[in-house]
């Protein structure tokens, strides 16, 4: 799986939500069609395949714009099912890496709408922590919605800790960066201690107030 590097963004001193991934994989075997004017070519989808792993490829080599072409192409043949979320999905990240932001939260939402994975769940969370204004409150309506698809994914867990411990939720905070740790995110054992030090300090603090 390719990750972008240098786009996550501090939410506070000791955590940074994981930034947008891009999805890829190996094109079936598709049968050949005949056209009668111009010869044979791949169906479709098996063209939309093509141009999505072509895109990945311009990608990784640094090629942003031309990856994002292939993209749309992809979506300009199959405009339905899953080879076009994941069309939308790549395209989403190329729209963020472009700082796009709004652009990729709408073509983003357009995937959710035919296929809903934690991880494009949690590429619309980054999407909008790091959108102008800031909204944090529809990244976590997010993120817990990648937590009911797939339980058991530690970035989720992680991020639900970042964005809680950046709204104040520091309880809520605690038990995601405790749920990270247990799945083996290595750096939550550091926001468990942070936020555990946070809520006992608060409470010392309002337990002298009721003095």
């Amino acid at each position: 799986m390719f990750r972008f590097a240098g786009l996550a963004r501090s939410i506070n001193r000791s955590a940074s939500i994981v930034k947008p991934t891009l999805k890829s994989f190996s094109k079936p075997l598709t049968p050949l069609t005949i056209r009668k004017a111009s010869g044979y070519s791949f169906d479709p989808e098996a063209q939309a395949i093509d141009e999505i792993e072509e895109g990945t490829r311009v990608l990784n080599e640094g090629d942003v714009e031309g990856a994002k072409e292939k993209y749309q192409r992809s979506l300009d043949i199959q405009k339905e099912g899953k080879t076009a979320a994941m069309g939308l999905f790549n395209l989403g990240v190329t729209q963020f890496y472009t700082k796009d932001i709004q652009g990729a939260i709408a073509t983003w939402e357009k995937s959710l709408a035919i296929e809903p994975t934690s991880d494009l769940l949690s590429n619309l969370a980054s999407a909008h922590i790091l959108s102008s204004p800031s909204n944090p409150a529809k990244a976590l309506e997010y993120l817990t919605q990648a937590r009911d698809v797939n339980p058991d994914d530690p970035e989720v867990a992680f991020n639900l800790g970042v964005v809680s411990e950046a709204t104040g939720q520091l309880e809520s905070a605690l038990d995601n960066y405790k749920a990270a740790k247990s799945l083996g995110v290595e750096r939550a054992e550091e926001n468990v201690r942070n936020v555990g030090a946070k809520i006992i300090s608060e409470r010392a603090k309002k337990a002298e107030q009721e003095e």
